[in-house]
């Protein structure tokens, strides 16, 4: 198991995030059981790269994603084989998002301008 950010079970990892994002990558053996508890005010991101896994009984395998919302309780993963799984919680910042090719941001605004930046080169540029 390694602490990606956060914290986990009283183990801070090296990097915080500024929203309280908690991310694990998790190597777990064939029929390992494993419950995380979760705060009420957080959300989940689980994303299975390999192997076979139940989460709070849905069936994931290879590149499955899924996001829960389990109010105050926790999360139960049962791998059915030897599994590799990316796990996060995160509290919703509540801001609105808007996505356009790569390019994420809050309004429709900011992505027309993050696109001419790209254009201009201000991202960068790869020099052949």
């Amino acid at each position: 198991m390694q602490i990606i950010s956060g914290e986990w079970f009283g183990t801070k990892a090296n990097y915080q995030s500024i929203t309280g994002v908690n991310a694990f990558a998790l190597e777990l053996k064939a029929h390992a059981e494993l419950e995380i508890p979760v705060a009420s005010e957080q959300r989940i991101f689980c994303y299975v790269v390999q192997g076979q896994v139940t989460v709070n009984n849905h069936d994931m395998s290879d590149h499955n994603l899924i996001e829960l919302d389990v109010g105050e309780g926790s999360v139960k993963l049962h791998a059915l084989s030897s599994a590799c799984v990316f796990f996060a919680t995160a509290k919703p910042i509540g801001e609105p998002v808007v996505a356009h090719g790569p390019f994420v941001m809050n309004t429709k605004e900011e992505i027309h301008q993050a696109i001419l930046d790209y254009q201009a080169g201000k991202f960068g540029v790869w020099k052949h």
